[in-house]
């Protein structure tokens, strides 16, 4: 989800207000029954 997602849901923001403030420009999302830890394992399998 980018910071241009959230407007576009109707979030008063901009991305240059995220990115200013918190550096994020992207996140990812969890399916369903995914963990962090299953998260971090897939990426640890691609390292």
């Amino acid at each position: 989800m980018t910071n241009h997602d959230f407007a576009s849901i109707g979030i008063e923001t901009s991305h240059e207000w995220i990115m200013e403030r918190s550096g994020i420009s992207e996140r990812r999302l969890a399916k369903n029954g995914e963990t962090t830890c299953s998260m971090a394992a897939e990426a640890s399998r691609h390292a």
